[in-house]
C-alpha cells in the first residue's frame, strides 16, 4: 500500500514549535511504517466516541469557530513511550465510521483552507486580529471514501514533541 504524505505544518497551530507525525503501518504484520500526516499541534479527544485526533487552524467559520484541519477517529489507543520531551502513541483507525463521513475528515495532500475559493477576512476583527473565514461547508475536510477504505482498521503510530532543527 502506497500512501501519500499529507503535510499540514503550514496551516496547523504551533507548527513552528511542535511537530506531530502520524505514521501508518502498511503491511499486514505492522512492520512497515510510512509517514502519512505531518502537523503541528493536535488534540486527542477521549470524550468523543470514537476517540478522535483533531488538529485545528487559525481560520474560522462564519461563527468564529476554529476550523478542523484533521478529524481522525481511532480505537485501541495505547501509550508507547514518553522520552526526552517526545511522546509516542499507537492506535488503530476506526474501522466503522458513520457513513455520513463527518467523523473521518482527512484532507488531501496540499490542502490549504486559506486558498479555498470564497475565503474572506473577518470584517468584525480589526488589524492583526483579523482572521480568515472559510466558506460555508469547509469547517471540516470533506469525507474521502476511497482514502477511508484504504486506511480503515490500519495501525498508526503518533509521534509528537518539540520541533527540532532537522524537522521539515
Amino acid at each position: 500500500m502506497k500512501i501519500e504524505l499529507i503535510d499540514l505544518t503550514g496551516v496547523t497551530r504551533d507548527s513552528d514549535k511542535l511537530r506531530t507525525t502520524i505514521y501508518i503501518h502498511t503491511d499486514r504484520y505492522d512492520r512497515t511504517l510510512e509517514e502519512w500526516i505531518r502537523l503541528g499541534q493536535f488534540e486527542l479527544r477521549q470524550d468523543i466516541n470514537p476517540h478522535m485526533i483533531i488538529a485545528r487552524g487559525d481560520a474560522t467559520d462564519f461563527e468564529h469557530d476554529a476550523i478542523y484541519l484533521l478529524r481522525l477517529p481511532i480505537i485501541g489507543l495505547t501509550l508507547d513511550r514518553i522520552a526526552y520531551g517526545a511522546t509516542t502513541l499507537e492506535a488503530y483507525i476506526h474501522p466503522d465510521v458513520d457513513p455520513d463521513g463527518h467523523d473521518f475528515g482527512v484532507p488531501p495532500p496540499g490542502y490549504n483552507p486559506m486558498k479555498l475559493k470564497g475565503v474572506t477576512k473577518c470584517h468584525q476583527c480589526k488589524g492583526d486580529e483579523a482572521h480568515v473565514i472559510v466558506p460555508e461547508g469547509n469547517y471540516t475536510p470533506k469525507f474521502n471514501p476511497e482514502l477511508y477504505e484504504q486506511v480503515r482498521g490500519k495501525k498508526i503510530t503518533i509521534h509528537t514533541g518539540f520541533k527540532r532543527e532537522h524537522d521539515k
